[in-house]
């Protein structure tokens, strides 16, 4: 069975669809679906997985959901899993095996696929972010016109501050779900899942990447208001002195 998950949106609440889909709904957060015999789960940060479903049919679901998708990318990001029935919980060949396609294995795993792709659209991002302001500094230090403006810097600080805003919602989940607590063996397969698709570390990894963008930036803006605020008093000196001049002449000459 091959599972899809796609990064579709920015957001997607919840509570519209679940009011309007209240008949094929199997859980509320994440929403689990069951569309036309086939299971699709949906995700507050704009995600969704769906199971076994064809790309036709993926297209003609989103179409009937569009309005409820904020910001539509036009080329998502997608990762694909297959996963199988056999006798215990194994994650071996590429392939995630299951006991029982049940509701539980369904939420698990799609919960872990929609984490890992909403952090490759953040880690893409993010590396967008960095070489922009490397770009910024090469710039500077081979002494072209100078690019490294402060809207520039506080546009990239906010992006990345926007980001790490955003990738923290989409990671709140990283507390084991409560789906999990009352089954031993499918919360091991769960961390199991997360160590593999290195959820935890990528987390951490983009974290600290965001904050040392964020901090460099602002050091930089700080650093370029300084030396505004002295070439004003420069300035200031250099008028104060001219005038002083043009006074000693005046007295001079008179």
């Amino acid at each position: 069975m091959k599972v899809c998950a796609i990064h579709i949106g920015d957001a997607i609440p919840l509570k519209p669809i679940l009011k309007k889909e209240r008949d094929i709904a199997q859980m509320r957060n994440p929403l689990v679906l069951t569309w036309e015999g086939k299971s699709i789960v949906i995700f507050q940060f704009g995600v969704v997985v769906f199971w076994d479903v064809s790309e036709a049919d993926q297209a003609r679901f989103f179409k009937g959901f569009t309005e409820y998708i904020s910001e539509v990318h036009e080329n998502p990001f997608r990762e694909i899993q297959d996963v199988r029935q056999g006798t215990s919980y194994i994650f071996a060949d590429e392939a995630i095996t299951v006991p029982e396609i049940s509701l539980k294995s369904i939420v698990i795993i799609s919960i872990v696929l929609a984490r890992s792709i909403a952090l490759e659209e953040h880690e893409i991002g993010i590396k967008a972010l960095m070489k922009r302001f490397q770009l910024l500094r090469l710039h500077k230090h081979q002494k072209h016109k100078t690019l490294l403006s402060n809207r520039t810097l506080l546009k990239i600080a906010s992006e990345a501050m926007d980001t790490h805003q955003t990738m923290s919602f989409s990671m709140a989940m990283l507390d084991t779900p409560d789906i999990v607590w009352d089954d031993n063996e499918l919360r091991n397969f769960y961390k199991v899942l997360l160590e593999e698709y290195e959820i935890e570390f990528r987390y951490k990894q983009l974290t600290y990447k965001l904050k040392l963008l964020i901090q460099h930036s602002e050091f930089v803006l700080h650093l370029m208001e300084n030396r505004r605020a002295f070439w004003l008093e420069m300035t200031v000196i250099i008028l104060i002195g001219m005038e002083v001049l043009f006074f000693g002449y005046d007295l001079w000459w008179k």
